[in-house]
């Protein structure tokens, strides 16, 4: 019996199909450069990692952003520079946690994703989630269960913390165009008591 050919994306002929010869004929171009696949496609995980990280990485600065009522072109400039207090993805997780965008679960998980980055991005050598510190990185990540692909597991925590974070940006939107009405509605369906105009006494 035949070894089944693993499944190759973007050599498709025409009609979108990858056929058996198709494959065959990927697999043996590499052979024929000497390259390795299965070594090809691990070395595509630090890239993916690292796009996937500053992705989350930027999703947090904008809502931070969104958070400061009073961020104006110059004082934006001078947190978020090089160097400046909110210029580190570490510093982003921390204040967004502290501001609410973040809960402690998806802060932790950010910070953990951070690590992966900074592993991929100071390495000396070729490294993937299999590698050692990085794997054992990657099995700390919520999204972990045993034997499943380290990569998967990697982009699925991203996932995750985007979609958190998504949901908090729409939920704070949606509290800041309420009008005077809806306020008033919601205090009284939440039982809250209103603010009291300090101006009146």
């Amino acid at each position: 019996m035949a070894k089944e050919l693993p499944q190759i994306t973007g050599a498709a002929g025409k009609d979108g199909k990858l056929t058996a010869e198709r494959q065959r004929w990927v697999l043996d171009t590499f052979k024929k450069w000497g390259v390795d696949l299965e070594e090809f496609l691990l070395s595509t995980h630090a890239s993916t990692c690292l796009t996937a990280a500053a992705v989350v990485d930027n999703r947090i600065a904008e809502a931070l952003r969104l958070k400061m009522v009073n961020l104006n072109a110059d004082l934006r400039k001078k947190l978020f520079k090089p160097y400046g207090p909110l210029a580190s993805f570490s510093a982003r997780i921390d204040i967004a946690y502290a501001l609410g965008l973040l809960s402690k679960d998806i802060a932790k998980e950010a910070h953990t994703i951070r690590g992966i980055r900074n592993d991929f991005a100071h390495a000396t050598k070729r490294m993937n989630c299999e590698s050692p510190g990085i794997k054992e990185e990657c099995e700390q990540l919520s999204t972990y269960t045993r034997g499943k692909n380290l990569l998967h597991v990697y982009v699925e925590a991203v996932e995750k913390i985007l979609k958190h974070l998504n949901a908090e940006v729409v939920r704070y939107q949606t509290a800041q165009a309420l009008t005077p009405t809806d306020e008033k509605k919601n205090r009284e369906r939440t039982k809250q008591q209103p603010i009291r105009n300090d101006d009146s006494e």
